[in-house]
């Protein structure tokens, strides 16, 4: 690999040590309601990733399919059944 991508990589990792702990301080300053909202979406939008991903690589796919396909692997592959047994 070229010398300019390992220069860019080792960029990446030393705003990725600062950055961190300014996100947490930040998170840590927030109203529980506040952090309870930016959780809630990030999970709408790593849905709507999810979704997006299944579009791309299934074009023919129905958006009932592709809604199950979604629904299968947030579960993980388990049935709903599955997820609640003890």
């Amino acid at each position: 690999m070229s010398a300019a991508f390992h220069l860019r990589t080792a960029d990446y990792a030393d705003e990725q040590r600062t950055s961190i702990p300014k996100t947490l301080a930040a998170y840590r300053r927030m109203a529980p309601q506040q952090r309870l909202e930016r959780g809630l979406r990030f999970i709408q939008l790593a849905r709507q990733f999810k979704i997006e991903s299944v579009r791309v690589h299934h074009p023919g796919w129905s958006e009932e399919k592709v809604q199950a396909e979604v629904r299968r692997r947030v579960r993980g592959g388990m049935k709903p059944e599955e997820l609640y047994q003890v």
